[in-house]
């Protein structure tokens, strides 16, 4: 992994930590954790800031409505995406099946963008479709998808510029 000498602002934290969640490269554990880490580092933590931190039974909905909150997103979803496929790209290591949850998150995302991402980020669309005609039998295997999803995500690994705002 590259050094990167950015340090993310409050609100690009809170603009990937609420991607990287919905795409489910983070887990609540984690939003929590770096909520707690917030709260260590502060005199006078808010107290949106507190709630989260004391959200650890709660389902990742709840955590991303919170985050916002806490703070607003100074990032676009196009913006912070290759950080949280950075993410997704170590994730999608342990865990193929991640695979097809990351490409339907990947899907609505760029939905949500009315397809107006920029063309690093235009493939986005593409893996949930393929996986549906892998698993009907149509083209390929989920295995080859798999891998396209590895390989795709691993064009963004030096972009994970917030693994040391998450204490990683």
């Amino acid at each position: 992994m590259t050094s990167n000498i950015y340090s993310p602002s409050f609100d690009d934290q809170i603009a990937y930590l609420r991607e990287a969640l919905e795409l489910r490269a983070l887990e609540v554990s984690d939003i929590v954790q770096w909520a707690d880490d917030q709260i260590i580092a502060r005199e006078n933590p808010a107290y949106e800031l507190i709630e989260l931190a004391l959200m650890r039974d709660s389902n990742r909905y709840d955590v991303a409505n919170q985050l916002l909150r806490v703070g607003t997103p100074s990032l676009s979803s196009a913006e912070v995406l290759p950080n949280v496929l950075a993410k997704a790209h170590e994730k999608l290591f342990g865990d193929p099946d991640f695979g097809k949850v990351l490409a339907e998150g990947l899907y609505q995302s760029w939905s949500r963008s009315n397809h107006n991402f920029p063309d690093a980020l235009s493939l986005c669309g593409y893996f949930v479709d393929a996986y549906s005609l892998a698993e009907s039998g149509i083209v390929g295997t989920v295995d080859q998808v798999n891998r396209e999803l590895l390989e795709f995500t691993a064009k963004f690994q030096d972009c994970n510029w917030f693994e040391s705002v998450l204490g990683r």
